[in-house]
Parts: C-alpha cells; structure tokens; sequence
C-alpha cells in the first residue's frame, strides 16, 4: 500500500522546482474538502457486533444526521482552484459496516486493522445541489487511539477507489480529476469524553457508544504525475549542482 502521507516532501520539492521552471502545478493543486458528521450523526462503535475478520472485536458505522441518508456535511475546502463555494455545506454519506480486527497494543497507542463486512457496500460520498453524487470505495484500513482521541486510516493511506462523479460542481470535479480512479485519500478523527482506548470501546463496553467526528478528503498524484514532477525537481537540483560547481571563484 502506497503511503500519501511519504508523498508530501517529494510533491513540495517537485512543485517548486516545477513552477521555477515554467511548468504548469496548478493541476497538481490537491484539494482537500474538510467534512464533519451531520447535524445529529455520528460514529458508532459497536462491541456487540462481532464479525470477521477472525478475533475481531466489534464494528464501526456512520450514523445518518437529521436529513435520513446523510452522515456528513462539508465543512471547508482549500487547494481549489475554482472560485466560489464549491462543495462547502453539500451533504454526504459513508455506507456499511466496517469490522475492527485484533487490537495491539504499544504503550498508550492502541491499533487495529479494519475491514469491510461481507456482503455490504462501503462508499464514501457526496451529493451536489443538482443531485449528481461523487462517489469512491473507501477502506479503512486501521484504527488508532491515544488518550481520549483516534484516528480512522490512522497512516493516512491512499484508500478511495473507483472514484466517479457526472456533475458540475468545481470541487467536486476537481477531487474527481485529481482522485480518479484509484488516488483519493480520507481520514478521520473522532473524540471521547473519557478513555477513548480501543480496548476500552471494543472490550471493556458492553454496549454501543456513539460519538460526533471531523475528517478530510483530498487527493494524491498518480504515480506517473508524480514521476513527472520528481523528474522536474531533480532536473532543476542537477543543474543548480553543476553551475555551483563549474563557477569561478569570487576572487578570481
């Protein structure tokens, strides 16, 4: 599994040798739409519901808000490179139930892997003012918890495929464009009023617990724009290499 999160000094360092050598970046701009849990939704981690994968312990899904069908609302964008609104306020959903696997424990760092459930669809989505949804395929890889707070594709891993949208919305397409159809990535987190420990959620509990969560979505360049772009930087270092070299010296 590719890790964005491994991308980010490459991409940095590509785009500013890119952009010093006339080469266009603003395709390569990377949105990020901000999202949190729609008024009335949440998170819900079930201990009662224990399915595959073999020693799991529980589940998670996303609760709808007070609109039936929607579990998250946009709540920011940034890297857009179309003026205007955009996605902010537009409504989405995360589907199905998601199985949280054996949990290790490394000091107060608790961690498990999660999994989809047989037989249920898991997609993550959003719907624009016309109707049209942008749509992916979301695995969440892991779950980590430290104190009271986790994180949900706690590596920041690439995890949105199948990525699709038809309308017009400017954020939209470009996290479409940019995403398409295999680079998306999505995180979230989620806070609890006390000890947010997974063993605490999946063991010690003896019930669900529900509880409210903020997340983002953005893109990661495929692996031939992020070859374009290296390229691009080392190109630019090679050169500032040899001129540095085949200068003369200030007191010459």
């Amino acid at each position: 599994m590719i890790r964005f999160r491994n991308f980010l000094p490459l991409v940095t360092a590509a785009l500013v040798g890119g952009a010093v050598l006339g080469t266009p970046s603003q395709s390569y701009a990377l949105i990020t739409l901000d999202f949190g849990a729609a008024i009335g939704g949440g998170v819900t981690f079930d201990p009662t519901d224990v399915t595959p994968p073999a020693n799991g312990v529980g589940t998670f899904l996303f609760q709808d808000g007070i609109v039936p069908g929607y579990s998250i609302q946009i709540t920011g964008h940034s890297g857009n490179t179309t003026v205007g609104l955009g996605a902010l306020g537009l409504l989405g959903d995360i589907t199905g139930t998601y199985n949280v696997g054996p949990i290790s424990v490394s000091g107060m760092t608790e961690q498990a892997q999660v999994v989809a459930g047989a037989g249920a669809t898991h997609q993550f989505t959003i719907t624009d003012a016309g109707g049209f949804v942008f749509s992916a395929d979301v695995d969440w890889i892991s779950i980590r918890t430290t104190g009271v707070g986790g994180v949900i594709n706690a590596g920041g891993e690439i995890n949105l495929t199948n990525v699709a949208y038809t309308g017009t919305n400017s954020d939209l397409v470009q996290l479409r464009n940019e995403a398409q159809p295999n680079h998306g990535v999505a995180t979230i987190s989620f806070q609890l009023a006390t000890s947010g420990m997974l063993t605490t959620l999946f063991t010690t509990n003896t019930s669900p617990v529900t509880t409210s969560f903020s997340g983002s979505v953005t893109s990661a360049p495929e692996p031939s724009q992020l070859a374009l772009l290296l390229a691009g930087g080392v190109t630019l270092g090679l050169g500032h290499v040899v001129r540095r070299r085949g200068a003369p010296p200030k007191d010459a």
